[in-house]
């Protein structure tokens, strides 16, 4: 109400600033909700800066928790996702972070509405073995050392109807220019290929016992992903089959 001499009382005006769309996810709709249909430039600011850990955990542990609604009520002004759409109609059910956050913004997912079909960005995640010889030694290192680093790669473009074995080759055949790549994965490309175990970690689960679904790596990217939860896209965890016991099988997947 304003003041009988025309000024407003300051305790009237907030100074609270406007919570971030996901912490309004409770107001008639679900976090997933707001992350598929997007948000108004209004709600949510843009930032380079990259996100704290614990903030992209918070935020993905709030993705995980929620459920999008069977018939999620849409105004005129909300835009649905498309890719998340898309994902939807295959089968894969894809969760976005808010825009900003480090993983939504190196995303180079698409969908070709011409074609109909999805180019993923995906990360392979490489796990050499534990007894990997020295290098010039020839034999094991001490019991008890350290595991040595996994190795990143990423593929930015992988169609849909590819294979993981064909997304694994780039890095692991005889390329051009891929000569450094394949010495680093040394311990991979000299194996037959049939010896590898390729995951995908099942979400949600717990961060203190992951369970992970095994990946046939001759089936298409499409078929691997079907009936899996990911956030953005896909992350490929590959290992030696004699490492399999480092990645419990979710109970489902266990015959």
């Amino acid at each position: 109400s304003g003041h009988p001499s025309g000024r407003v009382e300051l305790d009237s005006i907030s100074t609270k600033p406007p919570a971030h769309p996901l912490l309004r996810a409770r107001e008639g709709k679900s976090a997933v909700e707001v992350l598929a249909h997007g948000v108004n430039d209004d709600d949510a600011m843009e930032t380079d800066e990259k996100e704290p850990p614990h903030q992209s955990s918070g935020i993905i542990n709030g993705l995980l928790a929620n459920k999008p609604a069977a018939h999620p009520t849409q105004s005129k002004k909300e835009k649905v996702d498309i890719l998340v759409r898309q994902s939807e109609l295959k089968g894969v059910n894809l969760l976005r972070m808010p825009n900003g956050m480090g993983r939504r913004k190196s995303n180079t997912t698409k969908f070709n509405k011409k074609k109909g079909a999805i180019t993923w960005k995906i990360e392979l995640v490489f796990h050499p073995p534990a007894n990997t010889p020295d290098e010039g030694k020839g034999e094991s290192g001490p019991m008890g050392e350290k595991p040595l680093p996994k190795i990143l790669k990423v593929e930015s473009v992988a169609p849909e109807s590819s294979t993981l074995f064909e997304e694994l080759e780039k890095h692991l055949d005889v390329r051009p220019g891929n000569s450094t790549t394949r010495a680093a994965l040394r311990t991979f490309a000299t194996v037959p290929r049939e010896s590898l175990a390729l995951f995908i970690k099942r979400l949600p689960c717990s961060s203190v016992a992951p369970q992970y679904f095994r990946i046939d790596p001759n089936a298409s990217l499409m078929e691997s992903l079907k009936g899996k939860t990911i956030i953005e896209f896909p992350t490929i965890d590959v290992a030696m089959e004699v490492d399999m016991g480092s990645f419990p099988l979710f109970i489902g997947e266990i015959c």
